[in-house]
């Protein structure tokens, strides 16, 4: 159902759809960086992206369509920042929490990242929904960080706590329902 290919192996097709979902309103409304870029911009962090040990970018399909993209970033001992954005029709079929599972399952059992952290701006509440039922928490218990002027709210994932998450039966239900959506 799902397929995960690193952004170092995709066509400029493809490319061009991470552009344009990338640039999308919706998106960029929740980005660290909300400004539209540029095609030569765009190119250009593929192109930087090759030599980049710390970052981990995915192109993500569901039943052969593009749905949205999976990132691991600032990696560093088998941990990683996770990002994600999802096409607003994704998002509109409520397909956000099959997405992002099985983005997270695939980051766990494909890579050696043991552990996924996060920031979410504090006044997106889906992401906040999204990440309670997901198990992101803070162990340090400093959960609101400013930056740039802006509050996000920290929380953790290690993969050990993962596997519980795919126990949750609200979680089981989201996802057996979420497969009967078609895009």
């Amino acid at each position: 159902m799902y397929s995960f290919s690193n952004f170092n192996k995709i066509d400029n097709s493809e490319k061009k759809q991470v552009f344009n979902l990338r640039n999308d309103p919706y998106v960029r409304k929740w980005s660290y960086d909300t400004r539209a870029i540029s095609w030569k911009e765009h190119l250009f962090f593929f192109k930087e992206l090759k030599s980049d040990k710390t970052k981990m970018y995915f192109f993500v399909k569901r039943n052969n369509l593009f749905i949205g993209v999976y990132s691991i970033r600032n990696i560093k001992n088998h941990t990683g920042q996770g990002g994600f954005y999802i096409s607003p029709e994704a998002v509109n079929k409520k397909l956000a929490v099959e997405f992002i599972f099985y983005s997270i399952q695939y980051i766990f059992e494909s890579t050696h990242i043991e552990k996924i952290y996060g920031l979410e701006d504090t006044n997106n509440k889906n992401a906040f929904t999204i990440n309670q039922l997901f198990g992101f928490y803070d162990k340090q218990q400093n959960h609101i960080r400013e930056i740039n002027g802006l509050n996000y709210r920290y929380g953790e994932l290690t993969n050990y706590d993962f596997e519980s998450v795919a126990k949750n039966p609200k979680v089981d239900f989201l996802i057996k329902y979420s497969k009967t959506i078609i895009l």
